[in-house]
């Protein structure tokens, strides 16, 4: 998976996903699967595992991994947001 820098992401439209690199954790493995399972794509955003990813909480105010922010929406962290956000892109 090719990770974008949080520099990088800031700047495009659509889904970035931060998740964390080189770690299969278990929340990042499972936000993932949610939008590959309903086929929303997205760009994934490096989290720098136990790094203090300062990029990261300046744009989403946090550090911490996954978190979804679409275009020029507010972050999304929680597992419900998560969730509600993919149903609300590919709704079944």
């Amino acid at each position: 998976m090719k990770y974008l820098s949080v520099e990088e992401a800031e700047k495009l439209p659509g889904l970035r996903i931060a998740l964390t690199r080189g770690v299969p954790g278990p929340w990042g493995m499972a936000a993932r699967a949610i939008f590959e399972l309903k086929k929303i794509a997205f760009q994934a955003v490096e989290q720098v595992p136990a790094g203090e990813n300062e990029a990261l909480r300046r744009w989403t105010g946090q550090n911490s991994a996954p978190c979804a922010m679409l275009d020029d929406e507010r972050p999304r962290a929680h597992w419900s947001e998560l969730i509600l956000l993919a149903e609300r892109l590919a709704p079944e």
